[in-house]
């Protein structure tokens, strides 16, 4: 019987929304997981944790302390930090986004972290021994839900993906009930408050929770910044130049024509670049 690793995932980004986003998921087998949160609900004693209540002395944690919240964080990132846990974040920034793009296509933050997470973590499947089959759950988002699992879909049947076999055909969902979810929304704060630090408008040294999860070598980052989204935008305008990109542009607004003058939302992106994927791998809707 194949090893099942689970993978929990959740987003994190700033209290106002406007200059980082994470997105960031959490691997490990089945006593992993076990070892893991039975030591996180003793330690939470079974109260939901939510990372940026809890730090920030909001809802269910408005009645203890700050100190009191704060040793728990504290603590919490140590059992995490301690496990066998393996994890991946990957974080942007919102300002740089918009500058290289336009501001309504600003969900599409989520789903390139997403899909980033998605990609690196699949890719482990084939490094860890024993090999076995990787199954993801992320935290319920009615917002993100419907095109995360097109995404996921579109991730797992890409050409080239050479990691398919060792994933689950399905994404599932659960709430944040489950303390799976939660270490994971730790994870996702970590990732972004680290960006936000190393990169926001104030420099700040890494957080002693951030570096607890970083010393134990088992959990990798990645962050975008301006250099990548400029970079992104050159190769779109050399693509251009060569004609590639400018085909596939018309293509797709020729294939909304005929699908009942469907918008160009992201959605319709994953539906046509999944009609056409096996036609043309370089259809990317990203």
């Amino acid at each position: 019987m194949a090893v099942i690793y689970d993978v929990f995932g959740d987003e994190s980004h700033d209290e106002e929304n406007e200059r980082v986003f994470a997105v960031a998921g959490v691997l490990g087998d089945e006593a992993d997981w076990q070892t893991a949160t039975e030591a996180w609900t003793n330690r939470t004693r079974g109260r939901i944790f939510h990372a940026s209540d809890c730090e920030c002395d909001l809802n269910d944690f408005s009645e203890s302390s700050h100190a009191e919240n704060l040793r728990l964080y504290a603590d919490l990132a140590k059992i995490l930090g301690g496990s066998r846990l393996m994890g991946f974040g990957a974080a942007m920034s919102l300002e740089d986004y918009d500058k290289f793009f336009a501001p309504s296509l600003r969900n599409n933050a989520y789903y390139l972290c997403f899909r980033t997470v998605i990609l690196y973590l699949g890719r482990m499947a084939r490094r860890i021994i024993p090999q076995g089959i990787i199954r993801f759950t992320f935290d319920h988002n009615l917002e993100t839900e419907n095109n995360a699992a097109k995404v996921y879909d579109f991730v797992v049947n890409m050409p080239g993906t050479d990691f398919k076999e060792y994933l689950d055909d399905e994404i599932s969902f659960s709430s944040r009930r489950n303390p799976k979810i939660q270490v994971a929304d730790l994870m996702a704060r970590e990732t972004m408050k680290h960006f936000d630090n190393q990169f926001g408008p104030v420099y700040r040294i890494s957080r002693r929770s951030f570096q607890t999860l970083a010393d134990s070598k088992r959990f990798a980052f990645e962050f975008y910044t301006k250099h990548y989204f400029a970079d992104l935008v050159q190769k779109a305008n050399d693509l251009a130049k060569g004609q590639g990109y400018t085909t596939i542009l018309q293509e797709f607004t020729e294939w909304r024509a005929i699908h009942n003058n469907a918008p160009d939302t992201l959605e319709v992106r994953i539906r046509y670049a999944m009609s056409q994927l096996k036609q043309n791998p370089e259809v990317n809707p990203f």
